[in-house]
């Protein structure tokens, strides 16, 4: 069957830990045939908080519409969690480059494959809080994708005095032909 959502609908992906390997997801949507995400709806897809587990999203054909999409915002890593955390207080988030140090330096260490981007942002590092990482937009088409909409992996800024920001997640988009 397809996968459709419309009216304003939204989705919320979970995923659980995985064994850590890069790669495995933490829950899977799948379908055979269509998946169409209409204006106005939009899918939230989780990464593991402490694990970094993922969503992965597979169909035939995907259509993004527009004023739509999948929004991985702050959806990574907790605060002071993952490969790229800051090492001290008030230390910025690490992932496609090192992070911004604190105000004693510390600032997280780059991490992930750039061809296969799959691994969610880092937390950013202080004692009260810091902004979490962004998740991962991850889709395969084994067909046709259209993409008309939205696609973000952003990491949070920190909601605390001093705390580092979260390092952005990722996004990977694989299919045969992208409209």
């Amino acid at each position: 069957r397809d996968i459709s959502l419309s009216g304003n609908g939204y989705l919320v992906a979970r995923s659980g830990p995985t064994n850590g390997v890069v790669g495995d997801y933490g829950v899977l949507f799948q379908t055979r045939r269509n998946m169409t995400i209409a204006s106005g709806s939009w899918v939230y897809p989780y990464s593991h908080p402490t694990n970094g587990g993922s969503a992965l999203f597979k169909a035939r054909n995907i259509t993004i519409q527009t004023k739509a999409g999948f929004n991985a915002d702050g959806k990574g890593y907790w605060y002071a969690y993952g490969p790229g955390k800051g090492t001290v207080t008030y230390a910025g988030a690490g992932y496609g480059g090192k992070g911004g140090n604190g105000a004693s330096g510390g600032g997280g260490v780059p991490y992930g494959i750039t061809n296969a981007p799959v691994t969610s942002g880092s937390g950013g590092q202080y004692d009260a809080g810091a902004g979490n990482g962004g998740g991962v937009v991850w889709i395969e088409a084994s067909g046709t994708a259209s993409i008309n909409g939205t696609l973000r992996a952003n990491g949070e800024n920190n909601w605390e005095l001093h705390g580092g920001g979260g390092s952005g997640g990722s996004i990977l988009l694989s299919c045969d032909e992208l409209v």
